[in-house]
């Protein structure tokens, strides 16, 4: 019974796959551009192998878009033997739409390559690509990639330097750390609100004495990034900063400072987070109501 399930299940499966028709195959050579892009939609969307040899020709069209979608049927299909194909059209493409479908479709069939060709476009001159490579760079398991991304926190784009200090956060080690501490003195407030959380998951109390100072930042994103993570912590620094943020006018700031509340264990928060807990908007009352679920669960131990 067990097998009959689990053949029936995969036939299902098998049936709701888009698949490739020879009308398809011949769209995608026609001298029409508006018959190849749509060939090239159906062909990125398929999960038949079969499709490989016409994506990789395609790759070369001399329509952008049709280059880009063969591009992200490549990555779909994770053909890894396309990956020198794909990486040369990362680093050669006049497109920046298919170099930003080159750094995409690398996160699904890289080696260790790859990473040179994903350095390299940290200074595309596209914003978009950059923050494509940082994200594919985040995927891969290797110092090489890491020490890469420690390269985009100091992007000269915010934007980029945002997307690898989230990155960063997710990794170990010295240089890490180094690299994520730095990170908490640069210019663009969301680079540090985000390096905050970083340090704080990776050191934990070790980097207590350098987020404190954090709760007078200029920017209240940064104080409440600040005051959430003392609170994790188990510091109660942040307290009357998150109180004070909980009425800010910018709705994430204010989430923060509630969900920080929570992990404070002072009894005067408590009608605080109740009266949170029934705020007309959704998301502050749902924050303020698992916040409140939080505080009293860390009460009652």
């Amino acid at each position: 019974m067990y097998f009959s399930l689990v053949v029936m299940m995969f036939l299902f499966l098998a049936g709701s796959l888009p698949a490739v028709t020879p009308s398809e195959y011949d769209q995608l050579t026609s001298t029409i551009t508006a018959q190849r892009r749509e060939a090239a939609v159906a062909l990125s969307r398929t999960q038949d192998p079969s499709a490989t040899g016409a994506l990789r020709k395609a790759v070369q069209d001399k329509d952008a878009f049709v280059r880009a979608r063969a591009l992200d049927g490549l990555g779909q299909l994770r053909d890894t033997a396309s990956e020198p194909l794909i990486r040369e059209r990362l680093s050669v493409d006049p497109s920046s739409e298919v170099r930003g479908s080159a750094a995409c479709a690398l996160r699904r069939v890289y080696r260790a390559e790859s990473v040179s060709a994903l350095l390299k476009a940290l200074a595309d001159s596209q914003e978009t690509v950059r923050i494509e490579a940082v994200h594919t760079l985040a995927e891969i398991p290797s110092e090489n990639a890491t020490n890469a991304l420690l390269q985009a926190g100091k992007n000269q784009m915010a934007s980029v330097r945002r997307t690898a200090v989230v990155a960063l956060g997710q990794r170990t080690g010295p240089t890490v750390a180094a690299g994520l501490k730095q990170s908490l003195r640069d210019t663009d407030p969301a680079v540090r609100a985000n390096a905050i959380d970083g340090t704080r998951a990776l050191l934990g109390a070790q980097i207590l004495g350098d987020i404190k100072p954090m709760l007078k930042d200029p920017d209240h994103s940064v104080q409440a990034a600040a005051a959430r993570a003392l609170a994790v912590l188990g510091d109660s620094s942040g307290m009357e900063t998150a109180q004070s943020l909980v009425k800010d006018p910018d709705l994430p700031i204010q989430l923060l400072a509630i969900d920080a509340l929570g992990y404070l264990q002072d009894s005067t928060l408590l009608p605080i987070l109740e009266g949170l807990a029934q705020d007309l908007n959704p998301a502050i009352q749902q924050t303020a109501q698992t916040s409140l679920a939080r505080f009293k669960m860390k009460q009652s131990h």
